[in-house]
């Protein structure tokens, strides 16, 4: 997401960070943006926060808008501190009367109460880009104003970059390529994190009886809920020779080319899908924060978005079994919408361009 606002927004940008060495160990954004570093802004606790929130007050003169990137979701489904910081932060930006933003986010049914309190004031100030329909509605049934209808806004970059390891090993072979995409994302040690690998095993398995090599692509490399350690998990107990599992992130830019290069997605995260889907390759995606839904159905393609429950992997299988009957019609109406996709997702940066 933020490589895509930089590449839009373009040479006035800062960006404002909390890590400066982290940031740069994990971004592949060249060349490098100007940068502030300011620690616990958003992961930061009551009182690191309030003296990160200081920290801006002092360049607030500098500051023509702000626009927070990378929100995903706010409405406290994976954390209400973070949330909280987020919309705090837009609350003292707004009182010193500078323009700001959040772009394309979403928000669930059943997002806290506080935060939708705090949204709905902020809103008064704040333009919500918001990525889907089913979220705007819900804001607007809490009576939260100054909506704009976006779609996110990694569709507005189509930049492709090669990886050499990915390139060789897709040509190596003519058999079809299917890539897996499992989340670590709210999955615990011990009996939940055996039945999610094992869920996935079975998907696997089928893939390989229909002539499949199998591309396992983490997404998210963090330590916590991310997605390293059950991907190599599930390389190990259920991939052959043939297939191959990615350890090192690869850019928004290279993803894209792999997914250019594959014949579907099945993902657990879902900017993997938004990614596959802006090359124009079908997805097939596990719903976890109801923010999936809204997604596929911009695209009309609605019943490729599954629930996962704890037995999710026979439903993934007939999502398959149907992708194989229907190919050519959800290729269509992946291009045929893609589009006003790519024109919505514009509408995150109106007014800063």
């Amino acid at each position: 997401m933020v490589e895509s606002f930089i590449n839009q927004v373009g040479g006035d940008c800062v960006l404002i960070v909390e890590d400066l060495e982290n940031f740069r160990r994990q971004n592949f954004i060249r060349p490098e943006p100007k940068l502030i570093e300011i620690p616990h802004i958003i992961h930061g606790n009551v009182l690191q926060n309030f003296i990160a929130l200081i920290s801006i007050l002092k360049i607030n003169h500098k500051i023509k808008s702000l626009s927070v990137v990378g929100a995903d979701i706010v409405d406290g489904a994976y954390s209400i501190r973070l949330s909280i910081n987020r919309l705090f932060l837009l609350r003292v930006i707004n009182s010193l009367q500078i323009n700001s933003r959040i772009t394309g986010f979403s928000w669930s049914d059943n997002a806290n109460p506080r935060l939708s309190r705090l949204i709905r004031i902020i809103s008064k100030e704040t333009q919500l880009c918001v990525r889907d329909p089913q979220s705007a509605q819900r804001l607007r049934d809490k009576k939260v104003v100054r909506i704009s209808e976006v779609t996110d806004l990694v569709f507005s970059d189509d930049t492709q970059a090669g990886s050499p390891l990915v390139d060789r090993w897709i040509s190596s072979s003519t058999k079809p390529v299917a890539v897996v995409n499992i989340s670590g994302l709210g999955v615990q040690e011990g009996e939940q994190y055996r039945n999610h690998i094992q869920e996935y095993g079975q998907i696997v398995n089928f893939l390989h009886t229909k002539g499949f090599r199998i591309l396992i692509l983490p997404h998210v490399f963090r330590v916590e809920s991310g997605d390293l350690e059950v991907s190599n998990d599930l390389f190990v107990e259920y991939c052959s020779s043939e297939d191959l599992s990615i350890s090192e992130p690869l850019s928004p830019a290279q993803e894209r080319r792999l997914f250019k290069n594959v014949d579907f997605v099945i993902t657990g995260r879902m900017h993997i899908a938004i990614l596959a889907l802006s090359v124009g390759r079908p997805v097939i995606a596990l719903e976890t924060m109801g923010k999936v839904q809204g997604l596929f159905e911009l695209f009309n393609i609605a019943g490729y978005c599954i629930d996962s429950n704890v037995t999710f992997a026979k439903k993934v299988i007939d999502a398959i079994t149907r992708l194989d009957k229907e190919y050519p019609s959800v290729c269509k109406a992946i291009e045929h919408t893609m589009p006003e996709i790519r024109q919505k997702s514009l509408l995150n940066f109106a007014g800063l361009v």
